[in-house]
């Protein structure tokens, strides 16, 4: 085994796969838990090195940084993330329109349930906060940012239930009230906007 192999793989010289490896890089193999059928392929292919010198000498990676059509990012493809689509922001907007929108029925529900008192509003607050989240877990799963999709949710939240409170039960606002809403508004705007 040349020297130059031992110096920057030194556990490839304890295993004697120096030669099957030389040219590739180790990063790339497939873990031993995949099992006997996926240790002869490549996790990904793409990333072969190029060069077929010395191995002590630094290795270009084919594709490094560049970011190709229809290809996901392995750390995305992880994380459950996808990456958003023009569609998809329609998609979000809505499934994030109508999180909202249940998460506020719910919230309403919570006052009309008296204190707990009314099984029959406590069964509707709690089936419109579990719809809410599930559809803002839905509308996150397809692609909108946590940061983004949590400031709308909760300012558009905030911002509907205190206009319930005055539509359904007489709830009267102050003008103060009235000024922290306008900026609640504002805040939406602005992070949906920068978005």
């Amino acid at each position: 085994m040349p020297p130059a192999l031992r110096r920057v793989h030194p556990a490839l010289a304890v295993t004697g796969r120096a030669d099957r490896l030389r040219g590739v890089d180790p990063a790339v193999l497939p873990d031993r838990r995949d099992g006997p059928a996926a240790r002869g392929r490549l996790r990904d292919p793409d990333r072969l090195r190029t060069g077929g010198g010395d191995p002590a000498e630094p290795a270009r990676v084919r594709g490094a940084g560049v970011a190709r059509p229809g290809r996901r990012d392995p750390a995305d493809r992880r994380r459950g993330r996808r990456p958003a689509a023009a569609g998809d922001r329609v998609v979000t907007v809505l499934l994030l329109s109508a999180s909202v929108a249940a998460q506020v029925a719910g919230i309403t529900a919570i006052r009309a349930a008296d204190g707990l008192r009314r099984r029959g509003w406590v069964v509707a607050a709690l089936a419109g906060i579990g719809v809410s989240v599930a559809l803002m877990s839905r509308a996150l799963q397809a692609g909108l940012p946590l940061a983004v999709g949590y400031g709308i949710w909760s300012g558009a939240g905030i911002t509907c239930a205190a206009l319930g409170g005055v539509v359904f039960f007489g709830d009267r606002l102050s003008r103060t009230h009235l000024i922290g809403l306008g900026l609640i508004v504002a805040g939406v705007v602005t992070v949906y906007g920068a978005a």
